[in-house]
Formats: structure tokens, C-alpha cells, sequence
């Protein structure tokens, strides 16, 4: 075989293996679910609490989660921290 016809054939094997999970049903994501589950870590944990809203933890795709610090008494809010803007 020419290289341009194994540089062809390696190409379309790529793009089977790297597209095959995409469709189907679900919301076109290879059949996974469309849920996100949020979790939180506090520091030290007697320091507060995060609240949620819309509040339970995992969400649907494109739902808008606005995370509210509450510090407790003697504690301050100082920064998130870890992951951000994930997409």
C-alpha cells in the first residue's frame, strides 16, 4: 500500500474510535446521563457552610448553580479554592 492510503486508512479508524461515543440517545453524549454532581469541601469544616441554589447537588446540563458561603461565628469567608469555570 502507498503511505497516502495508510495515512488515509489510520486517519478514518481514528475518527471511528474518537467519534463512536458520540450520539445516541441521552442528550448525544454516547449514552451517559446528563448529570453533574457538585461536591464541596470546607476548610476547616467547623468554619461554615456552602448553600446551594437551586439546592440538592446534582444538576442537570446548563443549570446554573449559585454557591453562597455562610460563615459561622469567629469564622470568616476568605476565597474559593480548586477548580473553577469548568464547562
Amino acid at each position: 500500500m502507498k503511505a497516502s492510503r495508510w495515512i488515509s486508512l489510520i486517519t478514518f479508524l481514528l475518527c471511528v474510535v474518537l467519534f463512536a461515543g458520540c450520539g445516541g440517545g441521552k442528550g448525544g453524549n454516547g449514552g451517559l446521563t446528563s448529570n453533574y454532581i457538585l461536591n464541596l469541601t470546607i476548610e476547616p469544616k467547623a468554619g461554615g457552610q456552602v448553600l446551594l441554589t437551586p439546592s440538592g447537588g446534582e444538576y442537570g446540563k446548563n443549570t446554573e448553580v449559585t454557591l453562597t458561603p455562610v460563615a459561622n461565628e469567629g469564622y470568616e469567608f476568605s476565597a474559593w479554592a480548586g477548580l473553577t469555570g469548568m464547562k
